[in-house]
């Protein structure tokens, strides 16, 4: 059986089954690698179309149903991860959240600007990379400075991050995955 092909713009993995799933085959850039790494030709699937089909397979609720909440969710300036988020984003939609994704990358300001907007009732940030866990910290800051840390529930997630870290930012929760944050968002929003 071929493995599948997805190609992130500037390098491509490979993944082929195995007994327990799926197996890193290669990682390579891809001016490095064949058109076909075996025989048989396999399929290749770019990040945005992964992710466009993804969120059209998910099962969403009906318009006329009531929200759960509104959720204000992005990846924090200086990390373009955004996979775990968008997934996080999808299982909220997929439990009756009203989700407001800005994406990745994104500036505290702008966060607080959709919060604001929206009238959001969480703001959840995601960060992959140690370095950029402190716009999560500056978020509790400028919503503190702002008189605005009352009106919203944080909740914070991410590789690096951690409970203890949510804790001493201040952060009302810390979610260790997807299933986690919608547990917890729900939580929340229960008062």
């Amino acid at each position: 059986m071929a493995g599948l092909e997805v190609d992130f713009g500037i390098c491509t993995t490979t993944r082929s089954p195995s007994r327990d799933g799926c197996t890193l085959v290669g990682l390579e850039p891809p001016s490095s690698r064949p058109s076909s790494h075996s025989s048989q030709a396999r399929p290749r699937v770019t990040l945005e179309a992964w992710k466009s089909k993804f969120l059209s397979l998910t099962a969403f609720p009906e318009h006329d149903e009531v929200a759960q909440g509104k959720i204000v969710i992005a990846t924090v300036e200086g990390d373009v991860h955004d996979i775990g988020k968008t997934i996080v984003a999808t299982l909220f939609k997929a439990n009756g959240f009203d989700v407001i994704d800005l994406g990745r990358d994104v500036p505290t300001a702008r966060i607080i600007e959709a919060a604001e907007t929206n009238d959001a009732d969480i703001i959840g940030t995601s960060t992959l990379l140690t370095t950029t866990m402190t716009v999560q910290k500056d978020l509790e800051e400028v919503l503190k400075e702002a008189g605005l840390r009352d009106k919203y529930k944080t909740i914070v997630g991410g590789a690096p991050v951690t409970k203890r870290w949510a804790d001493r930012i201040g952060a009302d929760a810390y979610a260790n995955d997807a299933v986690d944050g919608v547990r917890i968002a729900k939580e929340l929003m229960k008062g």
